[in-house]
């Protein structure tokens, strides 16, 4: 699998992928999809 061999992560290294869950456009693009439409960011 992709991450064989992968045991670790820095808080450095972690914080981008989290900050890209906690964007508006990230809220914007998921309820557009659950509500089956364009996003609109």
């Amino acid at each position: 699998m992709l991450g064989d061999g992968v045991h670790h992560e820095t808080e450095l290294s972690r914080k981008p992928y989290d900050d890209s869950f906690a964007s508006a456009e990230f809220a914007e693009g998921a309820r557009a999809f659950i509500e089956k439409r364009p996003p609109r960011f």
